[in-house]
C-alpha cells in the first residue's frame, strides 16, 4: 500500500509532540507516590453500592466491569457527575502510570494538538478510601460505542466513519508522546452526546512502546498475535485492534468471530488463517476504506498499514 501524505491529517496533528511525561506539564491532579502493587495478602477489594459515598463522591449506579477494575457512576458535591473506577487488583504503578500519561497527552494537545483534547477520557485523579483506591474520570453521557452496537447489532457506514476517526486521532497522539493503548475495541469508544464526539478511554493495559511487559494483556477479537504473545508493544498493534473493531461495527462480528473465546484466540493466533474480506459481508462499505482494513487485520505487523493510512482511508 502506498504511503499517504502526511497532509492528509488535520493541520494540529502535524507536528511534533512533546516528550512522554514531559517536565514542562502543568495540568493539576491528585495522585499518589505509589510504585508497585498493594503488599501482598492485602483484602479483596470492597464492592459498592448505590448511595455509598466515596471521599466526596456518592455513588449512583454500576456501569460495569473490566480486568482491572469496576467502573461507577457517582456525583460530587455540585451533582455533577463523574466516573469511578475501583482497581480491583490494586496495581497503583499502573493506576499512577494512567494518571502521568493523561497529563503527558493533554499537554500535547494544548501545545500542538489544540482542540483534541476532547477525543480522550483522561484520569482526573487516584482517590484512597480506605483500603481501596479508585481513578476518577470524566462521565460520558452517551455511553459507549459498544452499547450502539449491541441495540442495532450493526452500525450504518457514516455512523463508523464519523465514530471512529476521533479516537483514531486521539491514538495518534499517544504514540507521538511514546504509548501504545493496546485494547482499543468498541467498549472503549466513549460518546458524549453525538457519534462525531467519541472518545478514546481505558489506558489500563497501556504500555511504553517498544518496552519489554511483564505480563499479557489483551482483549479476545480485538488484540493482534504479537500482543498476545506479549510482545513489546507497538503502534501497529492499535492498528490491528482499530481495524477490527471497523470490522465489527460494520458487520456486527469480529474478523475471526468462533464459538468460545479460547476459539477465537486460536484463530487470532494461527498465522495460516485468514478473515473474511470486509467487503464480502459489507458491500457497502467504500473500497478504499475495505481494502485498509483487510490490510490492516494482516497477522504480520509488518505488512499493516499506519494509522494515518487508515485514518485517511476515510477520506
Amino acid at each position: 500500500m502506498p504511503l499517504l501524505c502526511w497532509k492528509c491529517w488535520p493541520r494540529s496533528v502535524r507536528t511534533t509532540t512533546p516528550a512522554l511525561f514531559s517536565p514542562a506539564t502543568t495540568i493539576r491532579r491528585q495522585s499518589l507516590s505509589i510504585n508497585s502493587r498493594a503488599p501482598k495478602g492485602k483484602a479483596m477489594a470492597v464492592f459498592r453500592k448505590p448511595g455509598d459515598r466515596v471521599g466526596p463522591y456518592k455513588i449512583s449506579k454500576r456501569l460495569g466491569a473490566g480486568g482491572n477494575g469496576i467502573a461507577y457512576r457517582a456525583t460530587d458535591a455540585k451533582d455533577e457527575f463523574v466516573v469511578l473506577k475501583l482497581l480491583t487488583d490494586s496495581n497503583l504503578a499502573q493506576a499512577n502510570f494512567e494518571i502521568e500519561l493523561s497529563m503527558s497527552v493533554l499537554a500535547a494537545c494544548a501545545s500542538a494538538y489544540r482542540g483534541l483534547e476532547e477525543h480522550f477520557v483522561p484520569v482526573l485523579a487516584l482517590l484512597r478510601d480506605n483500603d481501596d483506591f479508585f481513578l476518577v474520570m470524566p462521565y460520558m453521557i452517551g455511553g459507549s460505542i459498544a452499547d450502539a452496537l449491541a441495540k442495532r447489532g450493526k452500525l450504518d457506514y457514516e455512523v463508523v466513519r464519523m465514530a471512529i476517526r476521533p479516537p483514531m486521532l486521539a491514538c495518534h497522539v499517544m504514540h507521538k508522546v511514546g504509548v501504545v493503548h493496546r485494547d482499543v475495541k468498541p467498549a472503549n469508544l466513549l460518546l458524549r452526546d453525538h457519534p462525531a464526539r467519541s472518545a478514546l478511554a481505558d489506558f489500563g493495559i497501556s504500555a511504553p512502546a517498544n518496552t519489554p511487559l511483564r505480563a499479557p494483556g489483551y482483549s479476545t477479537g480485538y488484540s493482534c498475535p504479537e500482543q498476545m504473545f506479549n510482545h513489546p508493544a507497538s503502534p501497529a498493534q492499535d492498528v490491528f485492534s482499530f481495524a477490527a473493531t471497523i470490522y465489527e461495527l460494520a458487520t456486527g462480528i469480529r474478523p475471526f468471530a468462533a464459538a468460545t473465546e479460547d476459539e477465537e484466540d486460536q484463530l487470532v493466533g494461527d498465522y495460516t488463517v485468514t478473515h473474511t474480506p470486509l467487503n464480502t459481508l459489507a458491500p457497502n462499505i467504500p473500497h478504499s476504506v475495505a481494502r485498509a482494513v483487510d490490510a490492516a487485520l494482516s497477522k504480520n505487523p509488518l505488512a499493516r498499514p499506519s494509522l494515518r493510512e487508515l485514518y485517511q482511508s476515510f477520506n
